[in-house]
C-alpha cells in the first residue's frame, strides 16, 4: 500500500535537492566562461568551474552540471551518486522553476601536489520574482556576507572536494548543510 506524503513531509526533501543543485551548480559570479584560457592558476580555474556550474543550474542544464563532476561524484547528505542526482535535479528544476542563488567569494584551498582542492561557500536561494538581498558589497568578505545574509534569509553552506583529472578540475563530492530551514523555499 502506497502512503501519500503531506506537503510538510515533502518540503525538506525538495529543499535538500534545491540545495544539492546549489552544491553542484552555483558559485562565483563575475568570471569569464573561458574553459581553455591559458595562464590560469588552479584557483582561478576552480572559480571558473564553479561559475560554469552556477550558470548551468540557472539554465536548468542538468547535463552541463554533471559534465563538471567526476565519474564517482557523490552528493551528501545521503550519499547520492551521479544518476540519483541527475534524476533529482530534473525533478527539482521542474518543481521550482526559475531560481537565483547568491553567495560571496568562495574560500578555495588547493593542494596542487596531489591534484585536490576544497571549496567552501555560504549561499541563499530565491525563487524568481522573490526579491533577494543585495549583498554585492560584501562579495569579498564571506564572514560579513554570511552575517548580513543570515539576518533576513535562510543561509546554507556548501563544501566541495575537487580533483584534477587530465588537466581539468572536477567536483568529486558536494555536501550541503542548512544553517536555517528549507521550509521557506
Amino acid at each position: 500500500m502506497k502512503m501519500a506524503m503531506s506537503k510538510r513531509t515533502r518540503r525538506p526533501f525538495w529543499g535538500v535537492w534545491v540545495a544539492i543543485v546549489a552544491a553542484q551548480a552555483v558559485f562565483v559570479a563575475g568570471t569569464s566562461g573561458c574553459k581553455s584560457c591559458g595562464g590560469q592558476d588552479d584557483e582561478e580555474r576552480i572559480v571558473e568551474v564553479i561559475y560554469e556550474a552556477a550558470d548551468a543550474a540557472q539554465r536548468h542544464d542538468v547535463s552541463a552540471i554533471l559534465d563538471l563532476t567526476a565519474p564517482r561524484f557523490e552528493a551528501s547528505p545521503g550519499g547520492r551518486d551521479r544518476q540519483e542526482v541527475r534524476t533529482a535535479l530534473l525533478i527539482v528544476f521542474e518543481r521550482y522553476g526559475n531560481f537565483r542563488i547568491i553567495y560571496p567569494q568562495p574560500e578555495i584551498a588547493v593542494d596542487a601536489g596531489v591534484g585536490m582542492a576544497k571549496a567552501e561557500i555560504p549561499f541563499i536561494v530565491g525563487r524568481e520574482g522573490v526579491p533577494l538581498l543585495d549583498l554585492s558589497d560584501l562579495y569579498m568578505d564571506p564572514e560579513g556576507w554570511l552575517d548580513e545574509a543570515s539576518r533576513s534569509a535562510d543561509t546554507y553552506h556548501l563544501s566541495l572536494r575537487l580533483a584534477k583529472d587530465d588537466g581539468e578540475w572536477l567536483v568529486e563530492r558536494a555536501r550541503i548543510d542548512g544553517l536555517g530551514s528549507f521550509d521557506g523555499m
